[in-house]
């Protein structure tokens, strides 16, 4: 099913609405919720859900696509969106039949909402004992399941999460792992977890991805995800969804700055010329820099959500994408950042009034640098893998 399937005007329909609510949901600190619940109603939750789940079936492309069109009308909402749909996609390749059945049917038939897992922080380990610090969440085995406790950080949309995957430190004797994590499917409410409304920074201001507390929560043995201690090879597979979907997040915010710089330079007089800006040779270059940067940045994306989609079909995801996944990322978001900047200058001063579109674009835009992996890490993993630097033992060789 394509998005012209799912009849493209209703999309149309849900950006509008959502691009008219995004600056009081910014400027008053609200949670979407109007928006999830229009997009629920849609059956848009269940878009790449696959369709033997009763879903919609969309693949990266597809999924990719529409979160960009969903993040045009408002970031905070198409990044909510993007968590979701990250572990929809991901965990249908991960749960158990059982679990698959039973998750996925609560979250199409309810409309529930699952949460991103986190990234592991675990790239440059190589030892057990390096993990000592690293994890924020640990798990003690007990008679039927597990007791958890620690945080998971910033996640996305928590006042609508019903499940929370985490990674907790946590490994039976036996295993083997370097890592020894063990990934759990938490539901919420459960006694013991606590949201802390901890949200309040000036991008993505609508997300609420607040902090959430576990103080000796019990989660049963069927929803241990994998195996215990091999969490994070029984998910690698997980970061191919997670860096398109974040990815056309920031996508979809350039396409807001470019479709609103258009239409600025057609509005807009200048004052000594008396001619729209249009007509001037300085708007016009900012203009093709931006259709530039945008056309290159899409075809970028949807290059490599389509080799992830082939990839997919042969059941194994290459290096080669592992690498494009992570320079599309950069690229992308850094050409959205570029975008909005160029936007600006096309309006003027007036892209600096606290609450106007480029002001707040120009806020959700930067918050692409902080999802994991940094800019430096990402760089160093892609120069490390271009110049076959395998460390076996040390980060810095």
């Amino acid at each position: 099913m394509t998005l012209t399937e799912l009849r493209q005007e209703t999309i149309d329909r849900l950006v509008l609405q959502f691009s008219e609510r995004a600056s009081q949901l910014d400027d008053e600190f609200q949670f979407p919720d109007r928006n999830l619940d229009e997009l629920i109603d849609c059956g848009l939750h269940v878009a790449n859900m696959p369709k033997q789940d009763g879903g919609l079936g969309y693949r990266f492309e597809e999924t990719v696509t529409l979160l960009t069109h969903i993040s045009k009308g408002c970031a905070s909402t198409g990044l909510i969106m993007a968590m979701h749909y990250y572990s929809l996609g991901a965990f249908s390749e991960v749960l158990t039949s059982e679990q698959q059945a039973a998750v996925f049917d609560d979250i199409r038939r309810s409309g529930e909402l699952i949460a991103s897992v986190s990234d592991p922080n675990v790239i440059f380990i190589y030892q057990r004992k390096q993990m000592d610090g690293i994890p924020t969440i640990t798990a003690e085995k007990t008679d039927g399941g597990y007791l958890v406790s620690g945080t998971k950080f910033t996640v996305t949309g928590a006042p609508r999460i019903k499940y929370l995957p985490i990674y907790c430190q946590y490994a039976p004797s036996s295993c083997t792992s370097q890592y020894g994590m063990t990934a759990l499917l938490m539901t919420l409410p459960s006694e013991g977890a606590a949201i802390e409304e901890s949200w309040n920074y000036s991008g993505m201001r609508a997300s609420m991805s607040h902090h959430i507390h576990f103080d000796q929560v019990f989660i049963p043995d069927h929803q241990l995800i994998g195996r215990e201690g091999y969490a994070i090879e029984d998910t690698e597979n997980l970061i191919y969804w997670f860096r398109l979907a974040v990815t056309a997040v920031y996508f979809g915010i350039a396409k807001a700055a470019y479709e609103h710089a258009l239409g600025m330079t057609y509005k807009r007089i200048d004052r000594i010329s008396k001619k729209k800006s249009a007509f001037l040779p300085g708007q016009q270059f900012r203009i093709a820099d931006m259709k530039i940067k945008l056309d290159v940045a899409h075809n970028q994306l949807m290059a490599c959500a389509q080799q992830a989609d082939q990839e997919k079909k042969q059941n194994h995801y290459s290096s080669d994408l592992y690498t494009k996944t992570l320079i599309t990322k950069h690229f992308v978001t850094q050409a959205a950042e570029e975008i909005v900047q160029l936007a600006s200058q096309v309006e003027g001063f007036s892209s600096l009034q606290q609450g106007s579109l480029l002001e707040r674009l120009s806020r959700d835009v930067k918050a692409a640098k902080f999802h994991p992996p940094s800019e430096d890490l990402l760089k160093e993993v892609i120069a490390k893998k271009e110049l076959g630097i395998i460390p076996l033992k040390n980060r810095w060789v």
